[in-house]
């Protein structure tokens, strides 16, 4: 009977250890399923809410499109009644397209599909009849509706669609459209600007299914036709639903996707076709991280029900050893004590025991190897003959006060048997019994290892500081605050403050705030980024090369900046001299030859831009060889550089003048008439003419210039094309009796 009930106590623990096993796992199991599902309904809220996001966004934008083709419809008769008012109109689209991004192009197309008006003047005569915007709006005029037509290739080769505006006549007949073409960068940076993760992909369709654009950008993407059977778009439109999320397979790329789509219907805006935003996540990347938990608590969970099982086996075990021990107990206390044995023995450290009397009772396996002795020789044996007479005096302070009762802990450098050298640290613990202290235990860690590490690291750290102080180049660090926590001699030298002035101090406190503010800038950008960067930084009249890399703690917190400083002052002023030297005529301060070209394409690109008129001028020197001939070349470079003086004081700052070579000069007004330029030309003329020039021996020098001058309405607007109109009427100036202008 009484095996029978402990054979049932055996098999109830089973059953428990089985049964709360069973409750763990269907706790997790629940649990992950929980989460599979809350994962699944929070991507599902949050891509829905970046549909949104984007729907409200693109919907501001085609409202803000509508706005500005309707505008231009109510102006286009004001244009048309003004000379040159359609000149007008295309400078005014051109403008809307620079304000809104939104914008690549904006077109004025008349009855027959000639465009009369746009941004962009290369588009300007040409006929888009043939177009479907235009055919679908001409066909089914209706003023009061925004065309959406579908994605096309236009001329430029930008792939991208259009929304359009009906123009009607008096007698609400077709008179033209207003088509503004989306820019396809705006609407991927508005897409990309809601993917968080990056197994995302977003999506803007046509409401008939071609795809106007994704990001990211994917070849073979653009134009494809997403109304398929069972495509999210398709299943989408036949809900007609506004807003949902679906799950299934992309027609676009072939992957199983959670998709949240949204048709874009702005209330203020009657459109004629729709549009419709994708936002999606791949399913498999959804969940990577549920299903590595998934697998990680499996192992885990196997790894528990094994180590119970074996656990329980083996307590039971024990358990019925120790029942049959309870009638051997003398054996049993035995197999004890020999397990503590054992146990102390495996112990890295030296363990043992000192009676009040100072002999050892007790001494495991690291003990005897540390003084080379054996269990036998260790009995009993008295520890000044152990330690020898000259250690006994080093610790029996330490003995005597752990025989008081008191605990001593104390570091020791011993002599091994084998005659190297040890560090330990020890410890003596009184032995308490019935209010008396029987003895005291010890125990000793081996700390040589630690000691030659703490030694290294100890070198290590004389090293880099040696290394920091006398390096060449500025070494400082900060905390997060912009507090100054470390530097160098370097440092020292160059602001001259002594390291007390500067340690806790900030750049505000050091330097003048608009330093400060660009040097803390720098740092901030360093820590935010977590990445090293490198900046050419001004302090006072010096420039530095800084490399500024951020300072982490051991969890990876960013705890402040590092920044190593090489002064390049010198490099700097050399790199200037050798950049005025490449663009300046040495003789009169004036741009030479190649640099005049430079900034003369530069302001050419402008007045493209811009539509700004601008002139060019020519100026020769009359008779400049027969300078040379009676004074001599140091009087004809007078003469040159007195012409190069003329040209720098009598200019405006936004005028180019410039020395093509010999006594030949060239001048470029920007945003000048013909006239102006022609005023211009004659005043430095008139100028230089009036001047006398004192010479050697009271000789007064009189020269005169001839200019040819060239305005942009003359010619094509290139530099070299001005350039040789001009060159053209300087040589009728000369012909003419020189000291004159020709336009």
């Amino acid at each position: 009977m009484q095996k029978y009930f402990i054979g049932n106590r055996y098999f109830s623990e089973w059953i428990l250890l089985l049964g709360g096993l069973l409750l763990i796992i269907g706790i997790i199991g629940f649990n992950f399923h929980q989460d599979y599902v809350d994962i699944n309904v929070r991507e599902r809220d949050r891509l829905a809410t970046h549909a949104r996001v984007l729907n409200k966004s693109l919907g501001n934008d085609l409202e803000v499109i509508d706005k500005v083709l309707l505008g231009i419809r109510k102006d286009l008769p004001d244009w048309h009644s003004q000379e040159g008012g359609m000149s007008q109109a295309s400078y005014r689209l051109r403008a809307f397209t620079d304000a809104m991004p939104s914008l690549r192009t904006i077109l004025v197309l008349d009855a027959t599909g000639n465009s009369i008006a746009a941004n962009r003047p290369e588009l300007l005569g040409q006929n888009f009849s043939y177009r479907a915007y235009f055919k679908t709006a001409s066909a089914h005029p209706d003023p009061n509706i925004l065309y959406m037509a579908a994605p096309f290739r236009t001329v430029l080769g930008v792939w991208t669609m259009n929304v359009t505006r009906v123009m009607v006549g008096p007698q609400g007949q077709f008179s033209g459209v207003i088509v503004a073409s989306l820019d396809p960068e705006d609407l991927r940076d508005q897409l990309s600007a809601v993917l968080y993760h990056k197994d995302m992909w977003a999506a803007i369709a046509h409401g008939d299914g071609l795809q106007v654009v994704m990001e990211p950008h994917r070849p073979g993407q653009e134009g494809i036709n997403l109304a398929q059977p069972g495509s999210f778009f398709s299943r989408h439109m036949a809900s007609g639903q506004i807003a949902q999320v679906l799950e299934g397979t992309a027609t676009a790329t072939g992957e199983h996707r959670l998709m949240a789509l949204h048709t874009i219907r702005h209330p203020h805006v009657p459109m004629d076709k729709p549009l419709v935003i994708a936002v999606g996540r791949n399913i498999e990347a959804l969940y990577t991280h549920w299903y590595q938990q998934l697998w990680l608590t499996g192992g885990l969970l196997l790894l528990l029900v094994g180590s119970s099982v074996l656990t329980l086996a083996y307590v039971q075990q024990r358990r019925r050893g120790a029942d049959v021990l309870k009638q051997q107990a003398d054996a049993a206390l035995a197999r004890s004590e020999h397990f503590m044995r054992s146990l102390i023995n495996i112990i890295p450290g030296m363990v043992g025991y000192w009676n009040k009397n100072l002999q050892c009772t007790f001494a495991n396996h690291a003990y005897l190897e540390w003084f080379g002795k054996t269990q036998e020789q260790m009995q009993g044996i008295y520890i000044h003959e152990l330690m020898g007479q000259e250690l006994f005096l080093q610790n029996e302070p330490y003995i005597r006060a752990a025989l008081a009762g008191e605990r001593q802990s104390f570091e020791r450098t011993l002599i091994k048997v084998d005659g190297s050298t040890g560090y330990v640290w020890a410890h003596y613990i009184p032995d308490w019994m019935d209010g008396q202290v029987q003895g005291f235990f010890v125990l000793v860690s081996d700390i040589t290892d630690l000691k030659k590490s703490d030694s290294d690291l100890q070198e290590n750290r004389r090293f880099l500081q040696n290394l920091i102080e006398h390096s060449g180049t500025l070494i400082f660090a900060k905390d997060t605050e912009g507090h100054y926590v470390l530097v160098n001699c370097m440092f020292e030298q160059f602001t001259g403050l002594g390291r007390e002035q500067v340690l806790g101090r900030t750049d505000f406190e050091i330097y003048p705030k608009e330093t400060a503010t660009a040097l803390r800038d720098n740092d901030t950008a360093v820590m935010e980024s977590i990445q090293t960067k490198r900046y050419e930084e001004v302090v006072g009249t010096h420039h530095f090369l800084t490399t500024k890399f951020p300072l982490l703690d051991s969890s990876g917190k960013v705890t402040g900046v590092c920044g190593i400083s090489a002064d390049i002052t010198e490099q700097k002023k050399i790199q200037e001299k050798i950049e005025w030297l490449a663009n300046t005529d040495a003789l009169t301060g004036l741009a030479n030859r190649r640099h005049f070209h430079e900034l003369a394409d530069i302001e050419i690109s402008r007045a493209k831009r811009f539509g700004h008129d601008l002139a060019v001028l020519m100026l020769d020197i009359d008779n400049f060889k027969s300078i040379n001939d009676t004074y001599g070349h140091g009087v004809g470079d007078q003469v040159i550089a007195y012409l190069g003086e003329v040209c720098r004081k009598g200019l405006r700052d936004i005028d180019i003048a410039g020395r093509l070579g010999g006594e030949e000069f060239a001048i470029l007004l920007p945003a000048t008439s013909a006239m102006s330029a022609q005023e211009v030309a004659e005043r430095l003329r008139a100028g230089i003419a009036a001047h006398s020039m004192a010479l050697p021996e009271n000789v007064m020098l009189r020269f005169t210039v001839s200019i040819g001058c060239a305005h942009s309405t003359q010619a094509p607007l290139q530099i070299e094309s001005l350039l040789k109109l001009a060159d053209q009427h300087l040589y009728q100036a000369k012909n003419s009796g020189r000291n004159c202008v020709v336009a």
